[in-house]
């Protein structure tokens, strides 16, 4: 059973308590990056300030923060460890996980992080590993456990879009080769189980070899060549294989026609069979349950639970009954020595906000200039960054999803939390592979990464905060609803965030007010078959039906002379038009039609480039663009015309 420290985030009566008093706790955090049983020396933990193992807890969970919320991801969750010999043993996950099972071998990558971070903190009657009696029955001894080894390639993101990332290219006649040696005097089959992609325009396949030896092929139907077609295809493979009692090397070729055709590798997982007469230290398991031969003189631990994980007796017995095992030498095990202070302030704050603003410490004082505009207007606002909602709410990891747990958390505190606003870009590149523009605050990024039509990235993901909410199934059928307002300003560094921030205050504490002032414009593309016109002609009816008191203006591109040069066309009139509307105010600029990063419509009414030309603008207009790419902000590289609006001085958009 997990063991928790209760927040009684539900039950405020004298506000966020726990069962110890956290804001007394001294909480310190250190990162792994692998798998297996760590300690710590008593002589270690004085020097931190602890008194003595028996008050030390650890905290943390095994990999990613899951989507799905539950109350229980709103509270610490415990790890139980093993005092023994003047040390505190317990046993830790890395940031990718393998899981094993009768249903399926499966991979899961962290997105967010090559290392795990976890927590060690003083309380009273912390959890340790429960004993469990060895079985005095002989093992069977020829019983096969699997060690397994994972791989994944991070180097290419195919459509800059989407949480995928994959191998570097794999042409015709070229090949990808991971070393690996790994060796087992077993003469069971393997297990290899992976996924991979090609982009061919004609059917293409993809062979996996040791040496020469050809394990496996997979084969992939063709792409569409098309702007808007799918950029690749996947397909996982699963196979046993019969490499031997050695694999020195994976060998990843394709084969496909064309110049730009190519393969690339997901991940794989290789499982190395065993014995119970071979096994010696490290981490073994099966799908089912079996009995595994103890070994004199090695602890032997049950983890198939990461929660509650389990140390044989051996005094009892030779054999133990379980699914997952570590064995390990208590002498060879690695010291966490490095640690660093962690506050976990934000699990006691004795109030809840109507607003919250995250921002990363690098913005702060935007931030904090915005809090105080807001309080002055008496919304009771908060500011946090990202650093504190990591350290409280993801064990010290950059998860995306501590930052929703978080804001769930103040949310069923006191159900006061109305809206957010993250403050600082947020990139589809979250570990910084490829450069450029910084990710600040986490987006939310799609699975689907190969399809242009289908792949997103959303901060709605920080609103699904009721429980049961989160997993966000990529289909119509899987939407969910928002609980709170969430909205975002790109900035990526103070300069840019305090033009953002005065544009929000110029805008609420001088508001122009004109004839224009309550006029909502419509602004839309041709072709089609009018259906951007008939969108806008239907949101015009609604908001003369429901409000009348808006005023209403319609730029509709059919009603204007266009120009035409060669095969393009343009519209200067829709264009001046455009510019005298925003020139003189309008509260809403509302657009439907094409666009692109840069541009709307194909006739270039607008274009990034146009800010230049701009003159101040004394009453900026709210833009709501349905259109392609236009309001994209997740790019590291791009910068789309939604941000260039928010970004220019005293002149663009508010919002």
């Amino acid at each position: 059973m997990r063991g928790k420290i209760t927040l009684w985030a539900f039950l405020l009566v004298l506000g966020l308590f726990a069962e110890f008093p956290q804001t007394q706790a001294q909480f310190f955090q250190f990162k792994i990056k692998e798998q297996g049983v760590y300690k710590i020396s008593a002589d270690q933990a004085a020097k931190l300030g602890f008194n003595r193992l028996s008050e030390i807890s650890v905290f943390g969970f095994p990999g990613m923060l899951p989507q799905k919320l539950n109350p229980e991801q709103l509270e610490l969750q415990e790890i139980p460890a093993l005092e023994s010999a003047g040390n505190l043993y317990f046993f830790l996950s890395g940031p990718n996980a393998v899981t094993f099972s009768t249903k399926e071998l499966s991979y899961s990558h962290h997105l967010f992080s090559d290392s795990l971070s976890f927590l060690i903190g003083k309380k009273e009657n912390p959890l340790r590993i429960t004993e469990k009696a060895a079985d005095p029955e002989t093992a069977n001894p020829d019983q096969i456990w699997y060690s397994f080894t994972s791989f994944k390639e991070e180097k290419n993101n195919i459509i800059n879009s989407g949480r995928e990332w994959y191998s570097v290219p794999i042409r015709q006649s070229q090949s990808l080769n991971i070393n690996l040696n790994l060796q087992t005097e077993s003469d069971s089959p393997w297990i290899l189980q992976g996924k991979l992609m090609a982009q061919s325009f004609t059917t293409s396949t993809m062979r996996v070899l040791t040496g020469n030896e050809l394990l496996g092929e997979v084969s992939f139907n063709p792409i569409p060549n098309s702007t808007y077609g799918i950029k690749g295809r996947e397909e996982n493979f699963n196979w046993e294989i019969n490499p031997g009692n050695s694999i020195s090397q994976l060998r990843f070729t394709f084969q496909g026609t064309g110049s730009e055709s190519a393969g690339h590798l997901n991940y794989f997982v290789l499982g190395v069979p065993f014995e119970n007469s071979i096994l010696d230290e490290g981490i073994f398991e099966s799908n089912v349950d079996g009995k595994i031969a103890l070994l004199p003189n090695l602890k032997t631990w049950e983890i198939s639970d990461f929660f509650n994980p389990q140390e044989i007796n051996s005094s009892t017995g030779i054999s133990a009954s379980g699914r997952k095992w570590l064995i390990f030498s208590p002498e060879k095990t690695p010291e966490i020595k490095q640690f660093k202070a962690a506050s976990l302030g934000l699990r006691s704050l004795t109030t809840t906000p109507e607003f919250l603003i995250i921002t990363s410490p690098e913005l702060l004082s935007s931030a904090n200039k915005l809090r105080n505009h807001k309080s002055q207007m008496g919304i009771e606002t908060l500011v946090v960054t990202t650093d504190e909602i990591y350290q409280a709410f993801g064990y010290g990891n950059p998860d995306l999803t501590s930052i929703r747990n978080f804001i769930a958390f103040l949310f069923h505190a006191e159900k006061k939390l109305k809206n957010v606003l993250i403050l600082g870009k947020g990139t589809f590149d979250y570990k910084g592979k490829l450069g450029g523009r910084p990710n600040l605050v986490p987006i939310y990024s799609s699975r689907e990464s190969l399809n242009p039509l289908t792949t997103f990235s959303s901060d709605d993901y920080l609103g699904l905060i009721d429980f049961g909410q989160g997993e966000w199934e990529e289909a119509r059928e899987g939407d969910e609803l928002l609980q709170i307002g969430i909205g975002r300003l790109p900035a990526i560094n103070f300069a840019e965030a305090n033009e953002m921030v005065e544009k929000i205050i110029r805008y609420e504490t001088h508001p122009i007010r004109t004839p224009k002032s309550s006029t909502v414009t419509f602004l839309a593309d041709d072709a089609d078959n009018n259906i951007h016109i008939r969108d806008s002609e239907s949101h015009g009816r609604y908001l003369a039906e429901n409000h009348p008191e808006f005023l209403q203006n319609k730029l509709y591109l059919d009603k204007f002379e266009q120009e035409k040069s060669g095969t393009s066309q343009s519209s200067p009139q829709v264009k001046s038009a455009l510019q005298k509307t925003l020139d003189e105010g309008t509260l809403i600029l509302n657009f439907v039609g094409h666009g692109n990063e840069t541009t709307l419509t194909a006739e270039e009414i607008f274009r990034v480039s146009d800010l230049t030309d701009w003159a101040k603008q004394e009453q900026l207009a709210l833009w709501v663009t349905a259109t392609c790419e236009f309001g994209r902000h997740d790019s590291p590289f791009i910068r789309s015309a939604a941000e260039e609006l928010l970004l220019a001085k005293e002149k663009g958009a508010v919002a």
